[in-house]
């Protein structure tokens, strides 16, 4: 069992007053919680668990205090949910598309392809912007499928410190919308990455507010995960887009997942901020199998690992470990018979896919 905490922030002209509460997600001992999104009307939250059968990720929706949780049939291999403005549909990335399923239930419906999708939103006008892979500039698209078109390439073009954008987030108009723009440097003296308004119909963008993750707002804060992984809370006037004052840390800890940028942490419009001290990561340990599928052995110990590539030799494997601790990826190099296993890279900024010489 999952335990989150949850803020709820009521806004008064001359107080500010907080109710805090915990709540229970239900499921098995071992239910890892990931991606949480919650509703526009924040009574309802969509997240990531892998599913006890098979152990693929499936989103998960339960209504806030409330012991019910539900699977979404059809979305196995889900990741980063988001919800449609109305609360009726969660978009979602699976199997290298983008796709939408309705909450009540039914088969989703692809709606174009998504290499490996880092977030998306569906605003008030039926338009979803959302970022198919980490390196391109964000697409939008019809909620009916239509209509696929680049919206921030030029300005990734015209900004080449800006190696990725990600995490939009649409304001109440439907038409302009926050985002992550920046890059894997993890430089201390980053003036490029952050949190950034851009418009529809303008595009040119305006930067917000600093930073090095995900984040959400609600009609009178910006929520997003300091340097020093706590959460911030800071003054923010979405008709404006302005902000003003310095963030102020609300919670001392909030999950972060370094090779993605994820914040652990979901903002309703109604003020409601849920949000997790871990990023519910997966871990996982590399493993051979035979061709019938037969386990033989395991290489490494179990970590947050991703693209695995073999020496041509097969005596070695490259694989990006992430370390949530120091906030970074590295490749680490491990033999295949168990011994030596070594870091390889070591600069503050993110390594990531080795490739191996044919020697």
């Amino acid at each position: 069992m999952v335990v989150v905490a949850a803020v709820t922030w009521f806004m008064a002209r001359r107080a500010e007053r907080t109710t805090r509460m915990q709540f229970s997600l239900t499921g098995s001992d071992e239910m890892s919680i990931s991606q949480m999104v919650l509703s526009p009307d924040g009574s309802t939250l969509a997240f990531v668990s892998p599913e006890d059968t098979t152990g693929q990720p499936v989103i998960y929706v339960q209504r806030i205090a409330s012991p019910g949780v539900a699977a979404l049939p059809g979305t196995q291999g889900a990741s980063f949910p988001f919800w449609s403005s109305d609360g009726a549909y969660l978009g979602f990335f699976a199997n290298g598309k983008l796709q939408k399923i309705a909450v009540s239930g039914g088969t989703p419906q692809v709606l174009t392809r998504a290499a490996a999708g880092r977030g998306g939103s569906w605003g008030k006008q039926d338009v979803i912007v959302y970022s198919p892979d980490p390196a391109s500039p964000l697409w939008r698209i019809n909620a009916d499928g239509s209509g696929a078109a680049p919206v921030t390439q030029g300005i990734m073009s015209a900004n080449p410190m800006q190696q990725t954008h990600r995490w939009p987030a649409f304001l109440p108009d439907g038409k302009r919308f926050l985002y992550w723009a920046g890059n894997f440097s993890n430089a201390r003296d980053d003036k490029v990455s952050g949190i950034y308004l851009v418009s529809l119909d303008d595009k040119q963008q305006k930067l917000v507010q600093l930073c090095h993750s995900s984040f959400g707002y609600d009609s009178g804060h910006l929520y997003y995960a300091s340097d020093q992984k706590q959460l911030v809370s800071l003054a923010f006037d979405p008709a404006s887009g302005q902000i003003s004052g310095n963030g102020t840390p609300i919670a001392a800890a909030v999950g972060f997942q370094p090779s993605t940028y994820w914040a652990a942490l979901t903002v309703s419009g109604n003020g409601t901020v849920i949000y997790n001290t871990g990023v519910g990561a997966a871990l996982s340990a590399l493993t051979w199998e035979d061709r019938a599928g037969k386990e033989l052995g395991r290489i490494g110990e179990p970590a947050i690992i991703a693209n695995p590539t073999l020496s041509p030799d097969g005596s070695r494997v490259a694989v990006d470990i992430a370390d949530l601790k120091a906030s970074n990826v590295d490749i680490w190099l491990e033999n295949t018979n168990g011994s030596d296993n070594a870091r390889f890279t070591f600069e503050p900024s993110e390594e990531t896919n080795g490739i191996w010489s044919r020697d």
